[in-house]
C-alpha cells in the first residue's frame, strides 16, 4: 500500500499477484507430491510475466517517449506468458472437475467470480475494437482497396482542408504509368500527418519520408536526415533554378510533386519554377506531376 500512495497502483497489484503465485508454489513444494512440482512451470511463467510487469513502472529506455516502445515491446511479452499461464489454468481447473456442474456453494462462488472476470477482460476486445474501427474519415463499404478513403475524405494540415481525392488520382496515375524505381520529391512533413503520401501509397522511392525512428534509433546519422529535410525545402521553396536543379541532381529525383499539401507546406513563388524545369505529365484539380528534364 505503501508503493500505491506513491502512486504505484499497478505495482502494487501485480506485487500482490506475485505474492499469491509465491503462496502457491510455497504450497506446492510443502505437499510433498511428485506431480505436483510439475504446476510449477506455469507459475514460474506468471512469475516472469509480474516481474516484467513491475521492471517497465519502475525502469524505462531513455529517450523513450512517454515510455511507448518499453511498453509495447514489453507488453507483448507479457501476455503472450499470460496467454500461456491462462490456457493451463482453464485445463487444470476443468481437469479437477471445478468446472463441472452440480458444484457446491464455495466452489459456485468462485465459478461466478471467474466468470465475471474472464467476461470482463473481454470488455476492450470488444468495445476497442469497435472504437478502432469508427476511426477512420469516412464510414465506406469494406473494401481491400487502401486508398478507396480518399475518395472521400478531407483532411487539415496547418488548419487548412485538403481534399484527398486529387492526391489519390495522382496516385493511381503513378500506380498505372511509372515504371522502375524513381525518386518522388514530395512534402516532408512530421510523423503521424500526410508527408511522404505517394512513396507510401506506390513504394516508390522519396528524398525523406518517415523519419522519427531514424533518428531515434540511429542518432550519429540524425543531422544527415534533418539536412535532408533542409533540401526538400529548398527545393520546393528555392527561386534560383540553378540551386534547385544542384539538388534535384543530387538525389536522383525523377518526378516532383505538387499539390495541394506543396502548396500548404512550401508558401510563395517557388513551386513555380517546376513550370519551366520539368515536363507537367499529370494534372488534376488539386495535384500536378512534374518529370524531371534535368537528369
Amino acid at each position: 500500500m505503501f508503493i500505491g500512495a506513491a502512486g504505484f497502483w499497478n505495482i502494487t497489484l501485480l506485487v500482490v499477484f506475485l505474492i499469491l503465485a509465491g503462496m502457491v508454489v510455497w504450497k506446492i513444494f510443502a505437499s510433498q507430491n511428485e506431480e505436483r512440482p510439475f504446476e510449477i512451470v506455469p507459475l514460474a511463467l506468471l512469475g516472469l510475466a509480474l516481474f516484467i510487469g513491475i521492471g517497465v513502472d519502475l525502469v524505462r529506455v531513455e529517450g523513450d517517449i512517454g515510455r511507448m516502445n518499453t511498453f509495447f515491446k514489453y507488453y507483448l511479452e507479457i501476455w503472450v506468458l499470460l496467454s500461456i499461464v491462462s490456457a493451463y489454468m482453464l485445463w487444470h481447473l476443468g481437469a479437477s472437475g471445478f468446472l463441472r456442474p452440480n458444484l457446491g456453494l464455495r466452489s459456485g462462488v468462485w465459478m461466478v467470480v471467474l466468470a465475471v472476470l474472464i467476461g470482463s477482460s473481454l470488455i476492450y476486445t470488444a468495445l476497442g475494437s469497435r472504437a478502432r474501427i469508427s476511426d477512420r474519415f469516412t464510414d465506406g463499404p469494406s473494401t481491400l482497396d487502401g486508398t478507396a478513403y480518399m475518395a472521400e475524405a478531407l483532411h487539415y494540415e496547418q488548419e487548412q482542408p485538403l481534399e484527398l481525392k486529387w492526391d489519390k488520382e495522382a496516385i493511381t496515375w503513378v500506380q498505372d504509368n511509372v515504371v522502375g524505381s524513381p525518386v518522388i520529391l514530395e512534402a516532408h512533413l512530421s510523423q503521424y500527418r500526410w508527408g511522404a503520401r505517394f512513396a507510401n501509397y506506390t513504394g516508390l522511392p522519396t528524398v525523406i519520408g518517415w523519419p522519427w525512428h531514424q533518428i531515434q534509433q540511429r542518432t550519429d546519422y540524425s543531422v544527415a536526415i534533418l539536412d535532408r529535410a533542409e533540401d526538400v525545402r529548398e527545393m520546393y521553396e528555392t527561386t534560383d533554378e540553378d540551386r534547385a536543379l544542384s539538388l534535384l541532381r543530387q538525389y536522383g529525383v525523377k518526378y516532383v510533386v505538387v499539390g495541394d499539401l506543396e502548396r500548404i507546406t512550401y508558401p510563395g513563388d517557388g513551386l513555380g519554377k517546376f513550370e519551366s524545369m520539368g515536363r507537367k505529365v499529370f494534372e488534376n484539380q488539386g495535384t500536378a506531376i512534374y518529370e524531371a528534364r534535368w537528369d
